[in-house]
């Protein structure tokens, strides 16, 4: 929660700008980037909460904090509340013994399609693909994303790729700049 708050902060400090750079703008997206990041993970641990939280019912009228477990005498699963206070438990039916559990392992995040692959370039990755890839060159680069962006499928945008921009700046294939922008277009056009 600190760091959301350092982030949220840290963007109205570069919105403060009377008229911000395009490093400023870039630096906004990537922490907006990592914020919607902390959200979702935080989103997804509520929502995990509050569809397995259990309730202890304890048939005396008073339980102290540290009753053991083998004192209840059974259990109430409370699905319209989490417990935040109480550990997320899965409850042996016999109600002498629980367990910790852990997420569902079936749970993948959702994949959100971008239109535009900029939108999956963090700002560290840009300037090192402007510097190394393209000459120093940000309307180059520019114009290589627009077009990238056109394609279909990421077999016609490494073809094109291929043969007209990696001869024109002497890309090496085994040039680690080179092999992480392969990736983002495995990335970018695996998500569409």
């Amino acid at each position: 929660m600190e760091r959301i708050s350092t982030l949220l902060e840290k963007i109205k400090e570069l919105n403060a700008s009377p008229s911000p750079t395009l490093i400023e703008v870039d630096l906004m997206m990537d922490y907006s980037r990592v914020l919607y990041a902390d959200l979702f993970e935080w989103r997804k641990k509520l929502a995990f909460n509050d569809a397995v939280a259990i309730k202890p019912v304890v048939n005396e009228p008073f339980a102290p904090k540290n009753t053991p477990a083998t004192s209840y005498q059974n259990y109430q699963v409370d699905m319209d509340k989490a417990a935040p206070d109480l550990p997320v438990k899965s409850v042996n039916l016999s109600g002498i013994s629980y367990e910790n559990t852990k997420p569902p392992t079936d749970y993948t995040e959702p994949r959100f399609a971008t239109s535009d692959i900029r939108r999956m370039v963090g700002i560290n990755d840009k300037y090192q693909y402007i510097s190394e890839l393209f000459g120093n060159n940000p309307g180059t680069y520019d114009e290589v994303i627009n077009e990238l962006n056109a394609f279909d499928n990421e077999e016609e945008a490494i073809v094109w790729l291929n043969n007209t921009v990696s001869n024109q700046f002497d890309w090496q294939e085994d040039s680690d700049a080179v092999q992480s922008f392969y990736k983002l277009l495995s990335d970018y056009y695996g998500s569409r």
